[in-house]
């Protein structure tokens, strides 16, 4: 697979897991939105492998803080705050046998938007200007259209921008690729 194209996908699915999330917070299904932001961001930490020249970021399996530890990322402080709840849903807090009193239940998409935020900015820095412009920039797309696919609608209708924002205006603050 050619490198813009893999690219492509990662943040493609990075993007679909991230907004899955957003909606998720919204609902208040927080426990499914924490494992989903924890696959997202893992997502977002293995592109920034992958743009370093780790081609096989699967070694490192869903363990968050090895993971960023290879990264090198310095993180914003309020990002650092969301790492361990997302890795303390990830590790085994998915199914409700495992739940125990520190099951996640709570609402910090304003954390979670900020530490995505951070590190697609960063992806995006890293990508060459030539590869650039083959990539679709899913929350470009939404950002400028106000819907996302609305030439694919499905009987429940598309999906505009007001389902994934909120007052914050966190769409605004992404970089896209130009």
């Amino acid at each position: 697979m050619e490198k813009g194209q893999k690219v492509n996908q990662l943040l493609g699915m990075a993007d679909f897991h991230y907004l899955s999330a957003r909606i998720l917070f919204l609902h208040i299904l927080y426990p499914t939105a924490w494992h989903t932001s924890a696959t997202a961001v893992e997502m977002y930490f293995k592109m920034v492998l992958f743009l370093k020249g780790n081609q096989d970021t699967r070694r490192y399996g869903h363990n968050l803080a090895k993971i960023v530890k290879e990264t090198g990322i310095k993180l914003d402080p309020e990002a650092k705050k969301i790492m361990s709840d997302l890795e303390k849903s990830y590790k085994g807090k998915k199914y409700p046998d495992s739940w125990e009193s520190d099951v996640i239940w709570k609402d910090d998409l304003d954390r979670l938007d900020i530490l995505v935020r951070q590190l697609r900015n960063l992806i995006l820095e890293q990508i060459p200007i030539e590869e650039k412009k083959s990539i679709q920039d899913i929350l470009k797309i939404l950002t400028k259209r106000n819907s996302l696919m609305p030439e694919v609608a499905t009987r429940y209708g598309t999906a505009n921008l007001n389902s994934f924002s909120l007052a914050n205006q966190s769409f605004h603050k992404f970089k896209f690729c130009e």
